[in-house]
């Protein structure tokens, strides 16, 4: 049986998924032509990922993403993957993320009308927004040079910068993330003090973040969940102030901000790179710590989920620090 002869208006979701693992992968029309039942299953999404996300035309994607949303909304089932592939798509392709953000708030808003048994602020919508929302309307309303990050030449690894943060909210255990040892501090500080300081900060953080996994922590969370997350942020803001002090021939007493000012201005945070897009989302982030900030925000806020992303922020940080292997030309 070919995928083209499989039956399209199959209503029993068994029948569909045994006939599809017979064939192969559907078109896409067989997949909008099945029942409601078949469509809300979660399986119908990897299914639809297979179909859609190997289409090498960005445009034809979110045309089928569009087509996928439009079809299940109109047989009353949950759109919510949909309008999140949308999201994600504008914002890595659209020249600003008005679009990606609608798409964003439509697939939380489709978690919290349709999904039972699991939270809609711990999902993937929920999670992209509470990172990029009201950092990149934040970032837009700068008048100073971190606001260039969102020109074109520039918007690309800031957003890539973003999601590999929301990457790293999908393990569900810090145990499964990536930890650096103390080696790596020797390679950046040449000043002990800065050095003790900052691993204290991180491997507080580390310890902390691990301890809530535990049935005490969730215990403690359940009622504290916010402001333990603004302070392992705090701790990790700590670490990039000991990073820039220690790179920077003016520092003294100076905020995260001022630093950030000052590596821009002596050439160390170049526009356009990894280490420049972390900075500026630490420090935003990071910002947080103050009531200011905090009670500002309506939705989106800033947990547990936030606060593993800007652990991945600091670690891909600490690597970007590493002193790099010289090439087979320079060794030569």
């Amino acid at each position: 049986m070919s995928a083209s002869a499989l039956p399209v208006k199959m209503g029993s979701r068994a029948l569909f998924f045994d006939a599809m693992s017979a064939t192969g992968v559907p078109v896409l029309e067989e997949v909008l032509n099945a029942s409601p039942s078949v469509l809300s299953d979660r399986s119908t999404a990897h299914i639809l990922d297979k179909i859609i996300e190997s289409v090498p035309s960005v445009r034809q994607r979110i045309a089928d993403w569009n087509r996928v949303a439009a079809e299940m909304e109109a047989k009353g089932v949950c759109s919510g993957h949909a309008h999140f592939r949308l999201g994600i798509l504008h914002l890595i392709n659209d020249l600003d993320e008005s679009k990606g953000i609608s798409h964003l708030e439509r697939a939380y808003e489709q978690d919290q009308q349709f999904v039972t048994g699991r939270e809609p602020h711990r999902l993937a919508a929920y999670r992209v927004l509470s990172l990029v929302k009201d950092f990149l309307a934040d970032l837009r309303s700068r008048k100073d040079w971190q606001a260039l990050q969102l020109d074109p030449k520039c918007r690309g690894i800031l957003i890539s910068t973003l999601l590999a943060l929301y990457d790293a909210t999908a393990r569900q255990r810090v145990l499964d993330m990536h930890a650096w040892t103390f080696n790596p501090f020797f390679a950046i500080f040449k000043n002990d003090r800065l050095r003790l300081f900052a691993g204290e900060n991180y491997f507080c953080a580390q310890s902390l973040l691990e301890w809530v996994e535990t049935d005490a922590g969730h215990a403690f969370l359940l009622t504290n969940e916010y402001p333990f997350a603004r302070s392992i942020i705090g701790l990790y803001g700590g670490v990039l102030e000991a990073i820039l002090a220690e790179k920077l021939s003016t520092a003294g007493r100076k905020s995260l901000g001022m630093l950030i000012g000052d590596a821009y201005k002596q050439g160390y945070l170049k526009l356009g790179t990894r280490l420049c897009a972390l900075a500026t989302i630490l420090l935003y982030f990071r910002n947080h710590v103050h009531p200011d900030k905090e009670i500002a925000r309506t939705d989106y806020f800033i947990d547990m989920n936030v606060a593993k992303g800007l652990k991945n922020a600091i670690d891909l940080a600490i690597e970007d620090l590493q002193p790099k292997a010289p090439s087979e030309a320079e060794r030569k």
